[in-house]
């Protein structure tokens, strides 16, 4: 599983399947659920080169329609998806995949939690905000899980400040 820092709106969820006999394509930049940034358009319309832009990244709005593998997930507005973390069984109690995401742009401040079911469809999910009564929502820099512990360790930005999530 690999998450893909997309276009605005674009952000990913991606299973690589290793096992399989054949390169897996996942579209980009031919492929997207996001739009290019206005910015990024400015630029190859000032430079008389968007129609010839716009060829080689078109961002179609499916992947499967173009011969691309389609995301598990994909984020519309984005997240500021970077970093995913698979728990340990301990952590949820759970016999499902479970897997953190971290999304860490600068707006995002949040985690992002999916279970998947044996075939690797996502089943459930939810957008966590990261802050309380004294940090009102912080940028979340990386993580870790601590199997001793039975804690993520999240490394802060702004404060700067580590905190711990425990399962409920």
């Amino acid at each position: 599983i690999s998450t893909e820092h997309g276009p605005r709106g674009g952000d990913e969820i991606n299973l690589n399947q290793l096992n399989k006999k054949k390169f897996l394509n996942f579209g980009w930049p031919i492929a997207s659920y996001g739009k290019h940034y206005p910015g990024v358009q400015k630029i190859h319309e000032d430079n008389k080169n968007l129609e010839n832009f716009l060829k080689i990244a078109p961002l179609y709005q499916s992947h499967k329609d173009y011969g691309f593998e389609e995301p598990l997930k994909f984020f519309t507005p984005s997240i500021g998806i970077s970093e995913i973390l698979k728990l340990d069984y301990n952590f949820m109690n759970s016999s499902k995949n479970e897997y953190i995401i971290l999304s860490s742009s600068l707006n995002g401040k949040s985690l992002y939690s999916a279970k998947l079911d044996s075939d690797f469809k996502v089943i459930e999910d939810e957008l966590l905000y990261i802050g309380n009564d004294k940090i009102m929502g912080e940028r979340v820099r990386d993580m870790i899980y601590v199997a001793e512990l039975n804690k993520i360790i999240l490394f802060f930005e702004e404060t700067p400040s580590i905190g711990m999530l425990s399962p409920k």
